[in-house]
């Protein structure tokens, strides 16, 4: 199964090169979208797996800033 949305080479090295500082990425395993996966449910519980991490890498940017 392919990715439903990938992104080009071109588009990971721009996004990577202005934005990478900014910007993080998230895939559950066997998710659908991103992970060329079956499993619809592991695209749908990213809030119960992901909150507390992607808050805690929110955070650690905006002390950066």
């Amino acid at each position: 199964m392919r990715q439903k949305y990938p992104r080009s080479g071109l588009q990971v090295r721009y996004l990577t090169e202005h934005y990478g500082h900014v910007i993080h990425d998230y895939c559950n395993a066997n998710d659908p979208v991103c992970a060329s996966g079956t499993n619809i449910t592991a695209h749908l519980v990213y809030p119960e797996i992901w909150d507390t991490t992607a808050a805690g890498w929110v955070q650690s940017v905006l002390d950066q800033n």
